[in-house]
């Protein structure tokens, strides 16, 4: 199989789990945000956040290695099993250590949610692993199914936690890591993850191999939690958690194109780490990063028109001020999308201390511009620090890999994708209903004929794998 079809094939694996869960998210944000106050949703934004980005961090970051280390040991059965016994040990002892000190000091200062944060971070820390370990043995069904699993439980038990049984922030703690150790479940099954499992095996020389590529991603994850986390904290501490809960809202709205980008993102990683050794890995990549930034670019213009017309249909009226945030937070989103192309190229060739600096450096930014902007432009501060973290990770990194590879991006498309930004931005806020919908129409026919040749090389490929079949 060829690498674009290998590539369409794990991509659409990974889609099937990934967006038929987040696309129930979405259609139940209206419940969520009617029958939950501003301060609630704020808080569980929070929380989640959190634990997002401590989870990796008490891991060791062992599941960004575990994949990495498990693409080289493909078809050894013995070296697979080295790679998870020393992954299991490195990273689970940490966990255990973190959720033990947790329990014991947490209820001293006063933290409300102890146990549901807890499992929360021990369930969203192993299913990590035992996500990544299916993708690392190749098995992308079973990382799709895993992945539905948790998340179509995770909607289901929150409607039943939060607006059956009106269980509040903490329902949605218990429920998520109910869920999530579902999935684990069912990833530890299947794949039968505990006969790779050998004590015998644990090696100091690959454990220090495998530590001295995960650790500088600790400093990456760390940076990712002050541009992230230090949003959502500068927020609530200077504006309150129901300006947060504004900031989820926005923030989870503007997030489509970024989120289904990750979804894509996990197969091309692999693609990126399985050909960085090809002849031909410049014009490739260089190709793929191109297509990606066309149509992942001309998407977000699609995304803040398509929030024009339908965001009085998704959202309560009480979180109304997140409208005008959204323009800025998918701009953000799509300069990530840039920073992150670029990102993968470090992982492929197993450069994470460079990963880790460049992710430091745009987290110092993030946290500056938002606490010196906070309380001069509220919660707009937010999305501009953003936008600046996120535009030093893409220049520094375009640059930077180009030191390395030929990987580059056409001027010509960059200039007419901030020119269409303009343009639409500024029929976004002038925010009239028939011109909303008439740009809605316009952006989608923009995506559509931008993307015109990639759209055909798709249908080809397809057409080829059915005439085969």
């Amino acid at each position: 199989m060829g690498r674009n079809a290998l590539l369409l094939k794990n991509t659409f694996i990974i889609s099937v789990g990934k967006v038929c869960t987040q696309l129930i998210t979405y259609l139940l944000l209206p419940l969520y945000t009617s029958v939950l106050s501003t301060s609630e949703y704020g808080t569980i934004d929070l929380l989640f956040t959190y634990i997002l980005l401590i989870s990796p961090v008490v891991t060791v970051q062992m599941e960004a290695s575990i994949f990495r280390f498990l693409i080289d040991a493909r078809g050894n059965e013995r070296e697979i099993a080295r790679v998870i016994t020393n992954c299991v040990t490195c990273a689970v002892c940490p966990t255990l250590a973190f959720s033990a000190g947790f329990l014991c000091f947490a209820p001293l200062l006063g933290f409300e949610y102890t146990g549901a944060f807890v499992l929360g971070v021990i369930a969203n820390s192993m299913l990590s692993i035992a996500l990544q370990i299916a993708r690392g043995l190749g098995d992308n069904i079973s990382y799709a199914i895993g992945s539905a699993i948790s998340g179509i439980l995770t909607v289901s038990l929150n409607v039943l936690f939060v607006i059956v049984w009106s269980s509040g922030v903490a329902g949605m703690l218990y429920s998520t890591a109910i869920a999530q150790l579902m999935g684990l479940s069912y990833i530890l099954i299947r794949d039968k993850i505990f006969k790779y499992i050998d004590f015998s095996l644990v090696c100091r020389r690959l454990i220090k191999e495998m530590a001295n590529y995960s650790l500088p991603l600790i400093l990456n994850g760390l940076s990712w939690w002050i541009i992230s986390a230090s949003d959502r904290t500068i927020v609530s501490l200077f504006l309150g958690t129901q300006a947060n809960g504004i900031l989820a809202v926005a923030a989870k709205l503007s997030a489509i194109v970024a989120n289904v980008f990750a979804i894509f993102n996990l197969s091309w990683t692999e693609s990126v780490a399985l050909h960085i050794k090809d002849k031909d890995r410049d014009r490739y990549i260089s190709d793929i990063t191109r297509q990606c930034f066309n149509l992942f670019g001309a998407c977000g213009i699609t995304l803040i028109m398509g929030c024009a017309v339908f965001f009085k249909y998704m959202v309560d009226e009480r979180f109304s001020a997140a409208f005008p945030l959204i323009p800025l937070l998918v701009i953000g989103g799509i300069i990530n999308v840039v920073q992150t192309l670029y990102g993968i190229i470090y992982i492929g060739l197993k450069n994470t201390k460079q990963v880790s600096r460049t992710a430091f450096i745009a987290a110092i930014i993030n946290f500056v511009v938002n606490l010196a902007l906070i309380k001069f432009i509220g919660l707009y501060a937010a999305a501009v620090s953003t936008i600046c973290s996120m535009l030093y990770l893409a220049i520094y990194r375009y640059m930077d890999i180009n030191h390395i590879m030929d990987i580059r991006l056409s001027p010509k498309d960059i200039f007419v994708m901030i020119g269409m930004y303009i343009l639409f931005m500024s029929l976004y806020l002038i925010n009239y209903p028939m011109l909303n919908i008439v740009g809605l129409l316009l952006s989608i026919l923009f995506c559509v004929t931008w993307n015109k040749k990639m759209i055909n090389s798709l249908i080809l490929i397809l057409k080829k794998r059915y005439l085969r079949s």
